[in-house]
């Protein structure tokens, strides 16, 4: 946290950069900072600039409506006399009268000429100072939004030269303000230098200050209901989404009401959070609290780790007892111990941290893959590295399978004891590191389950193969465990015909049917007795339309992880740990199968796995469109299930599991109270199983990964990236 030098605080000093004293004081030594970071202005915000192109000497005042284009300095004309241009003397003036007839106005002052520089030099502090303790604010007397040219032109000047002087120090980022109020033009041209500014500035990052919320009597053509997001979406759009253009939110006394405005800023790349001392109340101890609205507003930003600062004036009532810096450090060691009440999080949690908002093709190989052409994966052979090491970690799926599994043994104990064997047999379907074997052996201890007579697992990774015959040859507990590389395996051959009473497996992936489950079963059903129970018994996906800026920018600049379609990015499927992303609209059920398929179906009929699913959304809020998110429920045994929906388990009481992202090309604008259709199809040819999809509302888009161009799967290996037939 920090103490932002916001524009009344830093109007005390005598020059901009003095303002850098709310935050740290100068006596002060080294490593006894107060705060983090400091966010001062860039120059003195009441040292408004006035630039000119002057070719020749002319006396009398200096006229505000001529432009300049030569990005130096600028002159000023005092007492008739005329300063020159040639050299780049900057000028400043005091703050200008300005005054219109006939529909235009004419900014005239009397400029005084100085010498100086607009601001403090960078030999102020060393330059890691300048790039980890300080945040640049640009004057917020420069209105790129202007409807008067002479004021706009002067503006523009003035907006980059102090742009270009952060460049210069190095600073992680400058901070504009928005133009919410007052006499505008329009925010074309403010997005236009916006713009210019991010290309010509490649190194800094800008962050656009919004307030969460103005007052509903606030006059502004562009904010309504107290809502600045619909002006933040436009000017992002206006900069293409750039990546280094981020938000500053600023959180005041008014919160909105309505439910869901909070959510859409979740979405969006949130780099600063500051925190007014009018959002703050003072208690009994006289000490600043927040509201539990704000609170929970706060805990939730927790979660994508933006930087936090307090901003404006300190109340009359702490400036009584305390200083300046000591009367910041309130706030900062309030918001400092919010932020130590959150609990720890498990270690589920914490392996999805490492994954958050990393777009993974499907699936993530534990084995190194050989290059190739298209993308056309293997799954059944190499079970995803992702999913095995995701499974240990996560606790809740283990124990829903250990509780599955328990009420399931103890049910079939009667039967088992009549067997010729004694007990049941049990295949398990992927092993990988022993994590669900383990939870299988648990399970069959519990008072009154069935013996265990064989246990069977298969496993298409070699490695994998490799670590459980290990673990059986040294563990007294896996006696009965027999391990079987899946590759050309037959279960009728290896386990025997009409052998098998429980399949359990959790290869669900990420959308439940991704990882081939339902293919792959039905390879197994010659060694399934007629009663037996497959674990899960039933796997419904679910889709719901995701507004996700992050996840957008990562393929558009292609830095998702293990590119191998870089030609067609936004045509194939990514799993990734959703953070930074919100839904448009609730969940809907999409996809289901009954597994195994071709035992629950018509005896003698080959199943297919092709579906295809059209889905409409009621879009309550206005909202940008990023692509659809992917979850899947698992009905695993009666009424114990398990699920992936975030509605099932929330951020604050578990891990952000895997989902599959369906990516658009472009983004879509929903306006509130639209609807959204998307159209999802999974097609199979043969052993190739592939993902299409298109947006059929609001507007239409093109069919995504048509024909599985950019991404297949098939359990018989690697095929052409064009099929000759459908």
């Amino acid at each position: 946290a920090a103490a932002a030098a916001d524009g009344d605080e830093s109007r005390r000093a005598s020059a901009g950069g003095s303002a850098v004293s709310a935050g740290a004081s100068g006596a002060r030594k080294p490593g006894d900072a107060v705060f983090d970071f400091v966010i001062v202005p860039l120059a003195h915000p009441r040292y408004e600039r006035i630039f000119e192109m002057q070719r020749g000497a002319m006396a009398g005042t200096l006229s505000g409506s001529t432009r300049t284009n030569s990005g130096g300095g600028s002159v000023g004309g005092g007492s008739g006399t005329l300063a020159g241009l040639s050299r780049g003397v900057p000028t400043g003036s005091v703050r200008s009268s300005r005054a219109g007839s006939g529909g235009a106005r004419e900014a005239a002052q009397q400029a005084i000429v100085r010498s100086d520089p607009f601001t403090r030099s960078d030999t102020e502090l060393y330059t890691g100072e300048w790039m980890s303790a300080v945040l640049g604010k640009v004057s917020e007397w420069i209105r790129l939004d202007s409807i008067h040219d002479s004021v706009r032109s002067n503006a523009e000047e003035a907006f980059f030269q102090e742009l270009a002087y952060a460049a210069h120090l190095s600073l992680r980022a400058a901070v504009v303000t928005a133009p919410i109020g007052g006499p505008s033009g329009g925010i074309a041209n403010f997005g236009s230098c916006l713009n210019a500014a991010l290309l010509r500035f490649p190194t800094l990052q800008i962050w656009l200050r919004l307030p969460v919320r103005v007052p509903d009597s606030f006059p502004s053509s562009r904010v309504k209901d107290g809502d600045t997001w619909e002006l933040w979406n436009a000017v992002r759009c206006m900069c293409d989404s750039h990546p280094n253009l981020g938000v500053a939110l600023e959180v005041g006394a008014l919160l909105p009401a309505a439910p869901g405005v909070l959510e859409r800023w979740t979405a969006e790349p949130l780099r600063l959070m500051l925190l007014s001392t009018a959002a703050f109340q003072m208690n009994r101890h006289s000490f600043p609290v927040l509201s539990k609205p704000h609170q929970a507003f706060v805990k939730a930003a927790f979660r994508y780790q933006p930087q936090l600062a307090i901003c404006h004036r300190l109340p009359p009532k702490i400036l009584e007892t305390q200083t300046v810096t000591r009367g910041y450090r309130l706030y900062v060691d309030y918001i400092a111990h919010m932020f130590g009440k959150q609990p720890v999080p498990p270690a589920d949690e914490q392996f999805c941290a490492k994954y958050q908002d990393v777009l993974m093709e499907p699936p993530q190989l534990l084995a190194p893959q050989p290059p190739r052409a298209s993308m056309h994966v293997d799954a059944p052979r190499l079970v995803p590295a992702l999913s095995v090491a995701s499974l240990e970690y996560d606790t809740a799926k283990l124990e829903a399978y250990a509780d599955a599994l328990a009420r399931c043994f103890v049910d079939r104990a009667p039967a088992a004891a009549t067997t010729i064997k004694g007990g049941i047999v049990v295949l398990v379907l992927g092993g990988g590191r022993g994590a669900m074997l383990t939870t299988v052996l648990a399970a069959a201890k519990r008072p009154g389950a069935a013996k265990l007579a064989e246990v069977h697992v298969v496993d298409m990774n070699p490695m994998a193969v490799q670590t459980l015959r290990s673990r059986a040859a040294r563990d007294p507990e896996w006696a009965r465990v027999r391990v079987h590389q899946g590759r050309d395996w037959s279960a009728g051959r290896g386990v025997g015909r009409k052998q098998v009473d429980v399949c359990v497996t959790d290869l669900l992936g990420a959308f439940g049917d991704d990882a081939l489950l339902p293919e792959w079963l039905e390879t197994m059903t010659d060694a399934f007795k007629d009663d037996v129970v497959c674990i899960p018994s039933r796997v419904e996906s679910y889709i719901a339309p995701l507004s996700g800026d992050v996840l957008y920018n990562a393929l558009r600049n292609d830095t998702a992880a293990t590119r191998t379609a870089a030609e067609r990015p936004f045509d194939a499927p990514y799993v990734v740990c959703i953070n930074r992303g919100s839904h448009v609209a609730p969940v809907q059920q999409c996809f289901t199968f009954a597994l195994p398929a071709a035992i629950v179906g018509v005896a003698g009929e080959k199943p297919s796995f092709s579906q295809q699913r059209s889905l409409t959304f009621d879009v309550s809020e206005a909202r940008v469109l990023h692509g659809f998110a992917g979850y899947y429920d698992a009905a695993l045994y009666k009424d114990v299930t398990f699920s992936t929906r975030p509605e099932t388990h929330p951020p604050a009481q578990g891990a952000n599991r895997f989902a599959l992202f369906f990516p658009v090309r472009l983004p879509i604008y929903l306006v509130r109270g639209t609807v959204c259709t998307f159209e999802l199809w999974r097609r199979s040819e043969g052993p190739r199983v592939w993902y299409e999809w298109a947006v059929t509302a609001p507007e239409l888009t093109p069919l995504h990964n048509v024909m599985g161009c950019a991404f297949s799967m098939t359990t018989r290996g690697f095929l052409p990236p064009t099929p000759s037939v459908w």
